[in-house]
């Protein structure tokens, strides 16, 4: 906390930006997601003013994103998530954009929207499947899968399951 606030005064915000990027995991594993959600959200507030590295502004609020629906704050990770997914179509990070869009994805889900969410999950899969991101095309074929479920399409989600077994079984 020492260092986040140290590098918060200092007027070079990137070192600040960048501290707080990596500690996404450090507040997510030991359940101080509110409070990686405030440092990032101030992070954030201060890059836009000082008109920051534009990359590293997009990659912390991809961070605040995750923190905030993993905490299940949808209704700050569906805004945070638009944001996250316009800066890296501005920046032409389509890995980004494809990540972004899931986010996206899943908070349109927690509202009840499951077609639009599919869609958007469809897209990304497209682009991981090309990429060679096993982790986010798993992931995608997981969120996919539950969704059918939820749509009532079981053979289509058995088929997205039994997509994710190799993936799985490669990341061991």
């Amino acid at each position: 906390r020492a260092a986040l606030r140290h590098t918060r005064d200092d007027p070079e915000i990137d070192a600040h930006l960048l501290l707080c990027i990596r500690h996404t995991r450090f507040w997510e594993v030991r359940g101080y997601l509110e409070e990686g959600q405030r440092w990032l959200s101030d992070a954030i507030a201060l890059a836009e003013e000082a008109q920051a590295q534009a990359m590293l502004r997009m990659r912390a609020i991809g961070r605040a994103t995750y923190l905030a629906t993993n905490g299940g704050a949808f209704d700050q990770s569906g805004p945070l998530s638009q944001r996250w997914f316009a800066l890296a179509r501005e920046l032409g990070d389509e890995a980004a954009a494809a990540e972004a869009r899931d986010y996206i994805a899943y908070a349109l889900w927690t509202q009840g929207a499951r077609d639009d969410a599919a869609s958007l999950i469809e897209e990304s899969l497209a682009f991981f499947r090309m990429g060679g991101d096993k982790i986010n095309l798993g992931a995608n074929l997981m969120n996919l899968g539950w969704l059918q479920i939820e749509r009532g399409d079981l053979e289509r989600a058995r088929e997205l399951f039994d997509e994710v077994v190799p993936l799985a079984r490669d990341a061991r």
